[in-house]
């Protein structure tokens, strides 16, 4: 188990995440990000098994938008040794052309400890699915 003090060193690990990807800063996300980086995006092609490809992915989310913000909230930590992992929940809002439209999703990440630096190593963000209602286990099929 993690002790208080890591868990918080974990959270403003994250929330330095979220602050470098709301700047479009690619450079700041990547060196928070370690060598092994792995992701999953909320589309179907938003796979990235590499640093490379995720660099690729964040020049894409960022000139698409003319501004974006990335907030964390209900943030849950737990681990062991030098690794972490995180749920919470995520409102991604880019804004373009004007308008702005919050995707609130769920994030997961795993992060391990680096010296005295905590680095990601794997992110998954997701959107509940809109056809499944609250109760219910999948999607209706009618």
């Amino acid at each position: 188990m993690l002790d208080e003090k890591t868990i918080e060193t974990v959270k403003a690990a994250l929330q330095d995440y979220a602050a470098a990807y709301s700047r479009c800063d690619a450079e700041s996300v990547l060196a928070l990000t370690a060598p092994e980086f792995m992701a999953f995006g909320s589309g179907s092609d938003e796979v990235c098994t590499d640093r490379d490809e995720y660099a690729k992915g964040l020049e894409r989310d960022f000139i698409q938008c003319d501004d974006l913000v990335m907030e964390f909230d209900d943030i849950r930590v737990a681990g062991v040794g030098d690794a972490a992992w995180i749920a919470a929940g995520c409102t991604i809002t880019p804004t373009f052309e004007g308008k702005s439209e919050p995707l609130r999703g769920r994030m997961t990440a795993v992060f391990r400890r680096d010296g005295e630096r905590w680095l990601c190593t794997l992110t998954h963000f997701s959107l509940p699915c809109s056809e499944q209602e609250e109760g219910e286990s999948s999607p209706s099929s009618e």
